[in-house]
């Protein structure tokens, strides 16, 4: 550490990435698994196995653009189909006006599934918004604890294991210990708001309760200011609505729970030829597990079948070295045996001439048989001593 630095803050978590979490919430309290979109160029296993119920995505930047956005709207239609089918039964769905919002392709998506689209005015989602100041709070306070547990290591990978328990913690339903009805606090602030069900003259009072007091508390900050001597701070124009403001935004407001809203109705038009960012697909963590893990089996599957092509090329290789081995024995063999056939033959013929070329041999004369020997004295005399015995 350098010499200077004196406070030091180490943080035991470090993400190193934005992340967008979507959640939607209808006004009787049900909800889905939110969608999570993180910023890098691609989606690991070890995230999505964290909160496989949830939709993953990757973005450039970790927002919901076009692409993101439209793969979670297109999750939202199957999931909240109603029993008696999508023709008969229109649903509404509660946005703000950011960009991907009123994207061309979503619009027409939400059309053909019969989802009326309801966006509210610039500067107003802080009265309209609901889920920003009762389920979404919520999630934040709750993710927000687990980041300040000392005893809580947050990384890539468990990170949707804390969204998860956020996100259970901030749509969770309560029982009403009086009348015994099932309530969320998505369906107190769409009451209260005037939303659902709808009440104008709660919306108006609310729109002048929310404004009053915000002006309140700026008038308070402004006389702080000029107290101590600063300059005041320019009013927003929107700080106040004027009569014609109001009854705009309320008759926009009404007008949109009558008919579906189009891509020409939105004040979306002046951005209709932007370009488009290409964006990943969202996916279900337990789908894109599922096709990660067929991928790597088949990639397995394919290391192997090269494998057992390449063992099959050498058995090949060496039973053709065996066969040309075993025909060159045999043509060696076979030259041995003709090499041998023709030194007999020659031989042979060679012994032909020879004798037909010799002469004939005489046989020796007969001699005549050598007279017998004469005894010597002694065996003479002995032949007639014998003889004279006798």
């Amino acid at each position: 550490m350098p010499k200077l630095a004196r406070d030091v803050c180490v943080k035991k978590w470090s993400l190193g990435k934005h992340i967008s979490v979507l959640g939607i919430v209808s006004a009787a309290g049900k909800s889905f698994a939110p969608a999570i979109v993180v910023e890098a160029k691609q989606l690991k296993k070890s995230w999505a196995r964290s909160y496989p119920e949830a939709m993953w995505g990757v973005d450039d930047a970790g927002y919901f653009a076009e692409g993101p956005f439209y793969d979670a709207m297109v999750k939202f239609v199957k999931d909240s189909e109603p029993e008696g089918g999508a023709a008969d039964n229109p649903r509404v769905l509660f946005m703000d006006n950011y960009r991907s919002h009123l994207d061309p392709a979503v619009l027409k998506l939400l059309r053909a599934h019969n989802v009326r689209v309801v966006t509210f005015h610039p500067h107003t989602t802080h009265i309209f918004c609901v889920l920003d100041t009762s389920n979404f709070a919520m999630f934040k306070r709750v993710l927000k604890s687990y980041f300040d547990d000392d005893m809580l290591i947050i990384t890539m990978d468990n990170i949707g294991e804390m969204i998860k328990h956020a996100w259970k913690e901030a749509t969770k339903l309560t029982m009403d210990a009086m009348t015994g009805e099932v309530e969320s606090a998505a369906s107190k602030g769409f009451k209260t708001a005037g939303i659902v069900p709808f009440d104008r003259a709660v919306i108006d009072s609310v729109v002048d309760g929310k404004h009053a007091a915000i002006a309140k508390i700026f008038d308070g900050v402004k006389k702080e200011t000029a107290a101590a001597g600063g300059a005041a701070p320019p009013a927003p124009a929107t700080i106040r609505l004027t009569a014609a403001e109001r009854a705009e935004i309320l008759a926009d407001f009404e007008k949109q729970h009558l008919e579906v809203v189009g891509y020409a109705a939105t004040p979306f038009d002046a951005a209709k030829n932007r370009s488009r960012k290409a964006m990943s697909e969202l996916a279900t963590g337990s789908d894109f597990i599922a096709a990660v893990e067929a991928k790597d089996a088949a990639k397995v599957a394919e290391v192997a079948a090269v494998g057992a092509r390449k063992d099959a090329r050498a058995a090949a290789k060496a039973d053709k070295a065996a066969a040309l081995a075993a025909a060159a024995a045999t043509k060696a063999a076979d030259a041995l045996a003709k090499q041998k056939m023709k030194e007999d033959k020659a031989k042979a013929a060679e012994v032909a001439k020879a004798a037909k070329t010799a002469k004939p041999v005489k046989a020796p004369a007969a001699t005549a048989a050598p007279k017998r020997a004469r005894a010597p004295d002694g065996d003479d005399y002995a032949r007639r001593y014998v003889k004279s015995r006798k």
